[in-house]
């Protein structure tokens, strides 16, 4: 018998309670002794102080497209950058990166360029560029994904542009 909760998916089948925490994440989770929580975490992430989320800097080519599925892939989704917390931690790997290299993040633009949601629902409205967190010259108007620069802040590109790297997040339960 499986039983929906929010946040958290119960499967009674074969006399043990079973239970994945944050959202749709489907890699079976396996017992783990040395951990007092009892399962094995995905591999790579890491928890991100004050947020309740663990990400994955992975560093590998590909367009807004391919890095949605892969964060999906491992259960996860691009991340929601819209926070201070998660903002600062997001820079901290790429600040010993080289010049111009850049991540994709979760953010899109559905409207115009100045009005933006995050996959965790989450929104940011700006009036024009240069602020929150995004570069100087964004938005563009012309770009409909979000990737980070190495120095920190936020740029429009489009979505089948290539970029060396992505970050996804898996958000716990509360």
């Amino acid at each position: 018998m499986k039983f929906d909760m929010p946040q958290l998916l119960c499967d009674t089948g074969g006399g043990f309670l079973i239970c994945r925490f944050g959202y749709r994440y489907e890699e079976p989770r396996t017992a783990d002794a040395g951990s007092q929580l009892f399962y094995r975490e995905p591999s790579g992430y890491n928890l991100v102080p004050g947020t309740g989320s663990e990400v994955k800097l992975t560093l590998k080519r590909g367009t807004a497209i391919t890095a949605v599925a892969a964060c999906q892939n491992d259960g996860a989704q691009l991340v929601s950058s819209s926070n201070a917390a998660m903002d600062s931690y997001a820079k901290q790997p790429l600040e010993t990166a080289a010049p111009y290299t850049w991540i994709w993040l979760g953010g899109q633009n559905v409207t115009d360029s100045y009005h933006w949601v995050f996959p965790d629902g989450t929104t940011l409205n700006v009036t024009g560029p240069g602020q929150s967190y995004f570069c100087p010259q964004s938005p563009d108007g012309y770009s409909f994904c979000l990737e980070q620069h190495h120095s920190g802040c936020w740029h429009t590109y489009r979505c089948n542009g290539i970029d060396p790297g992505y970050l996804c997040e898996i958000k716990l339960p509360n």
